[in-house]
């Protein structure tokens, strides 16, 4: 299965969030948040005598997954706040909100989106110290950017890294680099990390160019998404520059 097919399955699958709450500009604020997913944001106005705000969630079925209060939604949507993923206190609420956006399509011309993903995947393999992290960077110019991240971990972690560009690469040889004449390198940003023994801490970021600093994408820590995506990236070939056209 190509990367193409997997963002179809993953544009598919639409989620809501059901808002419970008075606050207008609270309901207003998210549905300008999830306006580039692939999500309904539905609202329901609290009863005068309750005091709490809070969201359910539901999955593509309707069925309720979770649910968290309205400030605790605010900070899992916080770009800096990606951590709270894989901290040992979140809670089931919490994570039901994690899956909720996990394999939902979104729409972002934030680099800083993208790249706090990219951190935690790349730190998550960093401590874990073993498995393989695969990462698209289409240009060598954004590898070049990276070098010494690379650098690093080929000197000292125990995880084998595999790194893919479309066009040629003539840094140094300190790690290799995958040249790979393939639409899934040419038109995403990715990073997949397999988790290492267990697959615990296995989760992935893959986004496709729209046009210049525009992306469509999804982040997902789901077995057989992963396995599906690196098994793509393993069917590939890796050419040499006179091999290619």
């Amino acid at each position: 299965m190509s990367f193409q097919r997997v963002f179809e399955w993953v544009r598919q699958t639409e989620r809501t969030l059901e808002v419970h709450t008075r606050d207008e500009a609270r309901i207003a604020d998210l549905e300008t948040t999830f306006a580039t997913y692939n999500v309904t944001v539905s609202a329901r106005e609290t009863p005068p005598q309750v005091d709490d705000e809070f969201v359910l969630v539901r999955d593509s079925t309707g069925s309720v997954q979770g649910v968290v209060g309205c400030e605790t939604l605010e900070a899992i949507l916080s770009p800096t706040e990606t951590h709270l993923q894989f901290s040992p206190t979140v809670t089931r609420d919490e994570m039901a909100v994690f899956d909720f956006l996990e394999n939902t399509l979104f729409r972002s011309s934030s680099r800083r989106q993208l790249l706090a993903i990219t951190r935690e995947l790349e730190e998550r393999a960093w401590r874990t110290n073993e498995g393989n992290l695969y990462v698209g960077f289409q240009r060598s110019g954004a590898l070049e950017a990276q070098r010494e991240l690379y650098e690093r971990f080929e000197k000292d972690r125990e995880v084998a890294v595999n790194l893919y560009i479309r066009d040629d690469w003539h840094g140094n040889d300190s790690f290799e680099v995958n040249t790979v004449v393939a639409d899934e390198i040419a038109t995403n940003w990715f990073v997949i990390f397999d988790g290492g023994p267990g697959g615990e801490q296995r989760g992935a970021l893959v986004a496709r160019e729209r046009s210049p600093a525009e992306y469509d994408g999804f982040w997902t820590h789901d077995r057989v998404v992963l396995e599906t995506l690196i098994d793509t990236l393993e069917s590939l070939e890796s050419v040499v520059p006179e091999e290619r056209d």
